[in-house]
């Protein structure tokens, strides 16, 4: 085998490819300065928006006359359905609900009233959920 099959052109920078190049990165540094006030303005947009919807959310704390896990699993099937609620968390052993809602859409009172509906005893009070519940 010859030795030039296996040698490497490299071409060098020719005057009119550093112009070129030189214009290219010119170029992009404009576009780069162009465009981070847009940038920058969308961020602000989605911060603003996403404080809006963190405004909008409101928590709050039930204590049911749950006692069993099939309360637990008719809880978890009615729950995530009531409009507004965007998130729960319910603990069988405190006999709880903590309720994410959007209070845009739904309010503590019917939510109550939903829960009511599932033939639970609701309140917000623990201490009056035992008494209710002898």
């Amino acid at each position: 085998m010859k030795e030039s099959q296996f040698t490497f052109h490299i071409p060098h920078l020719t005057n009119k490819n550093y112009n070129t190049m030189r214009k290219i990165l010119t170029l992009l540094a404009v576009l780069v300065l162009l465009a981070s006030p847009a940038f920058i303005g969308a961020q602000a947009n989605v911060s603003a928006q996403t404080t809006e919807k963190q405004s909008n959310k409101v928590i709050v704390t039930f204590y049911l006359s749950m006692h069993c896990h099939n309360c637990l699993n008719k809880l978890n099937k009615n729950l995530p359905f009531v409009k507004g609620v965007l998130d729960y968390k319910a603990d069988l052993e405190q006999k709880s609900v903590v309720v994410t809602y959007d209070k845009r859409k739904t309010n503590e009172e019917t939510l109550k009233q939903e829960l009511e509906k599932l033939d639970f005893i609701v309140t917000k009070d623990k201490n009056e959920l035992l008494k209710l519940m002898k």
